[in-house]
């Protein structure tokens, strides 16, 4: 039973092609059904102009050589970057990310175990005044 509607009989409104594209939209086909209708399409030959209407329908879609507006603005760059004048935890946070941490105290010498249960945080040592200078932390 696998007919297919002949072509030119039936003339589809305006009204019938929103009927029939809405209760197709927001479908969800299954994986088998999609691997289907890959294979059906496979090895098909494209007309000149179906491939200039693909052509120009995946060209209005890029984003035309912009950039993310936050792209490159990292650290001093942000808008919101307040340098020494940033609160202590994000200015531990920050030595956190770019400073690497080691297994063993410096002062103690205790190193972390392999279930990290023993935990090694970096600590100011200059007088206590948090600055983005990686000297300051042990």
């Amino acid at each position: 039973m696998n007919q297919k509607m002949p072509k030119g009989i039936y003339i589809r409104t305006d009204k019938i092609k929103k009927i029939l594209t809405d209760t197709h939209k927001e479908k969800i086909m299954s994986k088998e059904t999609r691997k289907k209708i890959s294979d059906a399409n496979k090895g098909r030959k494209l007309t000149d102009e179906h491939r200039k209407n693909i052509s120009v329908s995946h060209k209005r879609n890029q984003q035309k050589g912009k950039k993310h507006r936050n792209y490159g603005k990292r650290d001093k760059n942000t808008p919101n970057w307040k340098g020494n004048n940033a609160c202590s935890t994000s200015i531990h946070h920050w030595v956190a990310i770019y400073k690497p941490k080691t297994d063993i105290c410096e002062i103690c010498h205790q190193r972390t175990d392999k279930n990290r249960i023993t935990k090694l945080e970096l600590s100011n040592i200059k007088n206590h005044k948090y600055t983005h200078n990686f000297d300051d932390y042990q």
